[in-house]
């Protein structure tokens, strides 16, 4: 979607399934000899090739392994890979060998949109309700990464400045856009099954920091770099979050707009993954 210079993509970032049952112990030698790479003692990676700096550099598309089952001294099978990198049906050709005799389930679902070219989320603040949040700055000082809910969550927001994340792994600054954040929306377990209702639920509100007065300016830049804020009231906190809310710019409903224009798209990759996996349909 375009909006007035504004490009954002919406896309799935990341897929993970899980098995119980399967395992890949026995056929190593095979998946050494058809392009795999062995990264640690039961762990498998497939590359493909992209372009990074001006070379075309192997990245990881599927990552697959074998872990302790929770409870028991048994293993099953993770498989996580990156729809952006490789379809889904080369992903259900590499590991063709595991899925006719075993069940799967989802376990994670990452939902990305990209926001090139327009909004610098440097100048504003976000916020989302009644979840945990946990920032990440850069040694200048500014905002790279921040998180909404925890680690162990199985629903959570990550807000990052994706061209700094490119330019540490090799882009030039020329390759790239003038501006490039990303909101990932990740989902596990039953919120991942419950993508299409759950996404929109998930998504902060954005309001600029010059849009707001003095005082809440302040308190936002406390919390948009992960100050300690405990000495606020909760009346305050309250009338915050009414302030940011009420002066809140209008990219959440971009974000929502570019969702609905999506869904079809990420439906047909998400059932594709789920029907040739033998997962229950979403």
């Amino acid at each position: 979607m375009d909006e007035g210079g504004l490009l954002v993509l919406c896309s799935i970032d990341n897929a993970t399934i899980v098995s119980s049952t399967a395992s890949f112990v026995s056929a190593t030698d095979d998946l050494l000899a058809s392009g795999w790479t062995m990264t640690k003692p039961q762990a498998f990676v497939y590359g493909t090739y992209r372009p990074i700096g001006g070379k075309q550099v192997k990245t990881r598309a599927i990552y697959m392994e074998m872990y302790h089952l929770p409870g028991n001294d048994k293993q099953g099978v993770r498989i996580e890979f990156n729809p952006n990198y490789i379809s889904v049906d080369e992903v259900v050709k590499r590991i063709s060998f595991l899925t006719s005799s075993n069940d799967f389930r989802l376990s994670r679902l990452d939902i990305a949109f990209d926001l090139v070219n327009e909004y610098d989320l440097r100048e504003f603040v976000f916020d989302l309700p009644r979840v945990k949040r946990n920032g990440f700055k850069s040694s200048s000082g500014h905002l790279e990464t921040l998180y909404f809910g925890a680690p162990t969550s199985s629903k959570r927001v990550r807000v990052y400045d994706k061209k700094a994340e490119r330019m540490a792994a090799g882009f030039s600054e020329i390759q790239l856009a003038n501006s490039w954040w990303r909101i990932e929306v990740q989902l596990r377990h039953s919120a991942a099954c419950d993508w299409k209702d759950t996404v929109p639920t998930m998504l902060p509100v954005f309001t600029r920091m010059s849009d707001l007065p003095e005082l809440y300016r302040l308190i936002s830049i406390g919390m948009m770099s992960d100050a300690d804020l405990s000495f606020l009231s909760k009346q305050k906190l309250r009338t915050w979050r009414s302030k940011i809310c009420s002066a809140q710019t209008d990219l959440k409903d971009v974000l929502l707009s570019t969702f609905n224009d999506n869904v079809h798209q990420l439906d047909v990759q998400i059932n594709t993954i789920l029907d040739n996996f033998e997962l229950e349909s979403v």
